[in-house]
């Protein structure tokens, strides 16, 4: 019973091109560490974004002074803060609470002084920080995810047109094979014609050994394409996420069908302007690299901030000066600036520097990225204009194969013609008919590498 399991052939399961690819961009393995990435970069956001909310403070602090030559006059002290900072657009802080520091210094009569302060505070860079964006943080972030979202279509994309391509070269493995299977059937039937002809008198040795010659080609050519039949349908399922072990056999419904109209040159490359995955990588480099650019800038200048305050306060030395900040409170107000200026600019500087080569880098990069787009739009369309050609000729060919199929089977009913001659010509129409298939899914293979490059390949396979 195991023995008879371990040889049990898979069970054979229908697959259109489309349930194909929607299977694939459910499994596919590569797909699903894509949407892990994406996932990542939509938490990086979220964190970026987290940390610029309000943010609650809070600490406390006690001090002594002990003097050694009066021990009992020990000064001592206390101080507490309260409150919520905010991150401004403007790249400054403000911040809402409340504080208290008191101090009690005994040895010059044990006095007493208690200061408490409830208002707003504002701190503000004007130079280094204030050019760059306050959402710094959160822009990178964003640009990483809109970076990632077009890596993981582009890998849809790739794992389309693989998949579509896999299932159209299935199709032409088993068509050679089911050729190679027909040409050992033919070669088999000739060679026992031959042999009985041989017997009776009106065959020699020679055909007999050209005939046993073609049959052991015939059946190294079906040993081979039953190889490439079963490697391809290894191939396909790989791309879908089936598990290789026990994967179904898979008979394929579609047939190619490609359009009768070639896309237009100039459409397809404004298309592709727009819609490729990875020039739309490279522009957006640029922009990152932009961005990097003005922040090297900024922190190149000096460090100038202002400070301000408002609010009420209270001074006692009573110990009371909460109490007092509730029932007869003073008006504060507090304004400072702070400037800092390096001694050393060599290494803003070089950070400066290093942000323009970036840019241009970057600009290069894009440039780069648009002439290869260029050529490979106009390398895909001229594969579609060749694989047209050749299906125009494999249909020319496929008729000729048939119209001399029927005179040799018109010969042989007359008794003018042989039946190696109605055989040779069916061989003909047979490999006529598959090298028309295989022009024909080069073209759909064609079609599909330039949907890709025009970023319309998930639209134009209605996968979502």
């Amino acid at each position: 019973m195991l023995a008879w399991l371990a040889v049990a052939p898979a069970a054979a399961e229908e697959w259109t091109l489309r349930a194909t690819l929607d299977h694939a961009m459910t499994h596919n393995v590569e797909l699903r560490q894509e949407g892990l990435d994406v996932r990542s970069a939509e938490a990086s956001v979220t964190i970026a974004r987290a940390n610029r909310g309000p943010t609650l403070s809070a600490d406390a602090s006690v001090s002594g002074y002990f003097d050694r030559t009066t021990p009992d006059a020990a000064d001592d002290g206390a101080a507490w803060s309260l409150g919520v900072s905010q991150p401004l657009p403007t790249g400054g802080t403000v911040w809402l609470g409340g504080s208290q520091d008191q101090a009690f210094v005994r040895r010059f009569g044990n006095e007493a002084s208690v200061y408490s302060f409830s208002g707003l505070t504002l701190d503000q860079p004007l130079l280094d920080g204030a050019w760059r964006s306050a959402r710094y943080a959160i822009d990178t972030a964003r640009i990483a995810l809109d970076a990632q979202a077009l890596r993981a279509r582009d890998a849809r994309e790739h794992v389309a047109v693989d998949v579509g391509t896999s299932y159209w070269e299935l199709l032409a493995a088993r068509e050679s094979t089911r050729l190679a299977v027909r040409s050992v059937e033919i070669a088999e039937a000739q060679l026992k014609e031959t042999r009985e002809r041989f017997d009776e008198g009106f065959a020699g040795s020679g055909d007999v050994l050209q005939l046993e010659r073609a049959l052991g080609v015939a059946r190294q050519s079906r040993v081979v394409a039953e190889s490439a039949e079963r490697g391809a349908a290894r191939g396909l399922a790989r791309l879908m996420g089936l598990p290789l072990e026990d994967a179904p056999t898979l008979v394929l419904v579609d047939r190619p069908d490609p359009p009768a109209a070639d896309p237009d040159p100039v459409a397809a490359l404004a298309e592709a302007r727009a819609g490729n995955a990875a020039y739309r990588l490279a522009t957006l480099a640029v922009s990152d690299a932009r961005r990097d650019l003005a922040e090297a800038r900024s922190a190149a200048l000096p460090d100038l901030s202002v400070n301000a305050a408002v609010g009420v306060s209270a001074r006692t030395t009573d110990g009371s000066a909460l109490a007092a900040l509730t029932t007869d409170p003073d008006q504060a107000w507090a304004l400072g600036a702070t400037l800092t200026v390096p001694l050393a600019w060599t290494g803003p500087r070089a950070a400066l520097e290093q942000g323009r080569i970036g840019l241009s880098r970057a600009e290069l990069g894009e440039e780069a990225a648009w002439q290869d787009l260029v050529g490979q739009v106009q390398a895909a369309l001229d594969a579609i204009g060749r694989d047209r050609v050749r299906v125009a000729l494999a249909e020319e060919t496929r008729l000729a194969a048939q119209a001399g199929l029927a005179a040799d089977q018109e010969l042989y009913r007359e008794g003018r013609g042989s039946t190696r001659d109605v055989v040779r010509s069916l061989e003909a129409l047979e490999e006529a008919q598959v090298a028309g298939l295989a022009a024909q899914i080069d073209l759909q293979a064609s079609l599909l590498s330039l949907a890709r490059l025009r970023g319309r390949v998930l639209e134009e396979l209605g996968v979502e």
